[in-house]
Order: C-alpha cells, then structure tokens, then sequence
C-alpha cells in the first residue's frame, strides 16, 4: 500500500470498542472486582452497570462532571440500586480499574490491521479514556508498539469532542494536514462529532448498524476495521461521502 496513493496519510485511531472490545473488558471487571468483595454477581447487575457507566462518560464528554466524579459517583448509584453496603467506592474503583486495565480484546483482529498499516500511514490513537488503564492496556495489547503516539484526554487537559483536544493533537503531529486526516471510532457524540468540530473526515466504525439519529455529519460508515483498507486505497481517485462501504 502506498500512501501517495490515498487521499489520506494520518489516521486517528479511538480505542475502546473500536480497536479493542470494551465491552467484554467491561464486563470482565465489574464480575471480577464484585466477586472480590463477596458480592453476588448476575446479568441484571452487570447490564445495568454497563448503562450506568455509559451515563457518566457522557456526561464526562460534556463536560458536566469530573473524571474522578465518573469513577466514584458510577459506583455511588450502582451500590445504592442494588442495596450494596459497606464496600467504599473508591476502593471498589481501585480494584475494578486494576482489572480492566488488565484484559483487552481484540476486535477483528485490529492488531493485524494495524500492524499492516504501519509504515505506510501515520497512526495515533485518540482517547478520552484514563491515562492510567490505557497506558497498561497499550502496553499489554502491543498496540504502543505500533502507533506513532496515544493522544489522551488526561494529558491533554481536554476531552473528545471538543476543538481543544483536537487542536492539541495536531500541534504534535509533524507536517500535520487537516486535509489528509481521517478519525476511525465508534461514538458519534465523541469520535464523529470530535472530527466534525475539528474539520477533518470522520469514518464511523458501526458494526450493529446503529442509525444515526443525532444528525451528525458522517463520511464513511464501516462495519468491519478491515473494510478500512479499501477506503485507503480508493479516496485518491474516488470518495463515498455518506456510503456504507461493502465487499
């Protein structure tokens, strides 16, 4: 592949649940850090913790509450709905940051994807997600190993979506080029409207078919990392705006 031949040279990778299953780890932490505190675990438990913390990190994005508000105030409802007493918040978080920092998932073998790519495009990953457990799941999953830089929210002293994130990957980016930029992700609110706000095409990485009702402006639409290969291949000569790309 040779990226004279693509449009774009600069991929912003996000990580969970794009890159790596999210969900899975999720689901792995909070039964094992629940079991270590002699707390019964079942799928209703587990389901709506999923809800509850999907809440928090929205408000997060939106700049409404603190990152340590995310991590205490998660567990706060969770404990008080489930009538969960005498375990301290903090310390539960401690624990279930340990184990989701722990395990990774690979979705559609994205290591595979990745490493193919390297050497021919420039790749950052960029996440809002804690410094602390990217940094070891970075490490463990091999993708630090990979990518030109991880861009995160913690250090960055922003969140995605806002220009400001943006805008203080880009300074670090040699020879940036909005033009020749694409960000791969799963979130609309954070990832495609984090490249609508930073002017740069968005390719939403959908692979339930969710519909877009927020009305955010989307370039391409993936269900499968892979299918990224052909979009590279082609924006040289050809761009689908607003297509689903196919086999």
């Amino acid at each position: 592949m040779d990226i004279n031949m693509s449009k774009f040279q600069t991929i912003l990778w996000d990580f969970d649940q794009t890159l790596i299953d999210f969900e899975k780890s999720e689901r792995y932490a909070i039964i094992e850090t629940l079991r270590f505190y002699g707390i019964e675990v079942n799928e209703t438990m587990i389901q709506r913790y999923s809800e509850i913390n999907a809440f928090f990190w929205r408000l997060l994005e939106a700049g409404k509450i603190t990152r340590n508000e995310v991590f205490i105030e998660r567990f706060h409802v969770m404990f008080e709905e489930f009538s969960i007493i005498n375990v301290d918040p903090e310390a539960f978080n401690e624990h279930y940051l340990n184990e989701i920092s722990s395990v990774y998932f690979y979705l559609d073998d994205s290591y595979a994807l990745v490493e193919k790519l390297k050497g021919h495009f420039r790749q950052y990953i960029v996440t809002n997600g804690s410094l602390r457990t990217q940094t070891r799941k970075l490490e463990l999953s091999g993708f630090a190993g990979l990518v030109e830089r991880t861009f995160t929210s913690e250090e960055l002293g922003a969140l995605k979506p806002s220009v400001t994130f943006f805008e203080r990957c880009f300074e670090q980016i040699p020879d940036f080029k909005k033009e020749q930029t694409i960000i791969i992700g799963d979130s609309l609110t954070s990832d495609m409207q984090g490249g609508n706000n930073a002017s740069i095409a968005c390719c939403w990485y959908n692979p339930k078919h969710l519909k877009n009702e927020l009305g955010i402006k989307i370039d391409y639409e993936i269900d499968n990392l892979w299918d990224i290969e052909k979009l590279l291949n082609h924006t040289g000569t050809m761009r689908w705006q607003n297509q689903q790309i196919k086999n």
